[in-house]
């Protein structure tokens, strides 16, 4: 028996504004699609006034995803695939990675990981949660490998 259970590695955000696509590279990579922030940044500019959902749904679509917005309560949240993206406090997104019987797992891209009761998620939880998928047309991505010139330039 297999006792690997995948994690979703986190990766922080870097701007305030990029909370939705340092969301969206969590969930590719736990998928097998390695992109890094910076690459996703590249491709899909982060938006001003912060990240609509249609965003989210339209980036996941470029890369082999699919995605479906909804609307529900806590106690809906069970029937989703993990990880999913949750509206977070009406001006950000988290990664949801786990829920039990009293605490939710998150992965907050401007905080880290946190372990949050039902006390805790019925106060930030907007009630849109974002559920990603691989599509028929997707197709898993290395990810790439990073020299060290490309970080300290050419000297």
């Amino acid at each position: 028996m297999d006792m690997f259970i995948k994690r979703v590695k986190l990766i922080l955000q870097s701007e305030d504004s990029e909370c939705g696509q340092a969301c969206l590279a969590m969930i590719f990579n736990y998928y097998g699609y390695g992109i890094s922030l910076p690459e996703l940044r590249k491709n899909h500019s982060a938006q001003t006034g912060g990240t609509k959902v249609s965003y989210l749904m339209e980036t996941c679509n470029d890369h082999g995803f699919s995605a479906i917005a909804y609307s529900l309560t806590i106690e809906e949240l069970r029937k989703l695939t993990f990880p999913c993206i949750l509206h977070w406090n009406f001006s950000h997104f988290v990664v949801l990675t786990k829920i039990n019987k009293n605490i939710v797992e998150i992965n907050d891209p401007a905080l880290g990981c946190m372990r949050v009761d039902q006390d805790k998620l019925k106060q930030y939880f907007t009630g849109v949660a974002v559920e990603i998928k691989k599509s028929e047309s997707f197709s898993p991505v290395k990810p790439k490998k990073i020299n060290i010139r490309d970080v300290t330039g050419r000297v």
